[in-house]
């Protein structure tokens, strides 16, 4: 609880600031700007707080396969065969041996 309580905060803080900023700042285009800049700080925090949030879920189910899918992976990998590749243009043919300098 108090963790999304200050998630949302750090968000909505800089926002709800920028706005007062622009509301009863002086006439000057530094209040504009740093209004301004400040409501842009809340996108940013938001998009920061969201990517680290799906690093951490990408990690979990990284970390914890579930059983059923691990046994058909083994399963899968030991039944597997590899051929060999095949080539459908014929082979280059040398213009001088191996053992001559150019």
């Amino acid at each position: 609880m108090t963790v999304r309580a200050t998630r949302w905060f750090l968000i909505t803080a800089p926002v709800v600031a920028g706005i007062l900023v622009l509301i009863f700042g002086t006439a000057g285009s530094i209040s504009t700007t740093f209004g301004i800049v400040l409501i842009g700080i809340g996108p940013i925090v938001w998009m920061w707080n969201w990517l680290i949030r799906m690093s951490f879920v990408a990690d979990d189910r990284a970390r914890k396969p579930s059983a059923p899918d691990q046994e058909d992976r083994e399963a899968k990998s030991q039944h597997r065969v590899h051929r060999k590749p095949t080539s459908r243009h014929p082979r280059k043919k040398l213009t001088r041996t191996r053992g001559e300098r150019s």
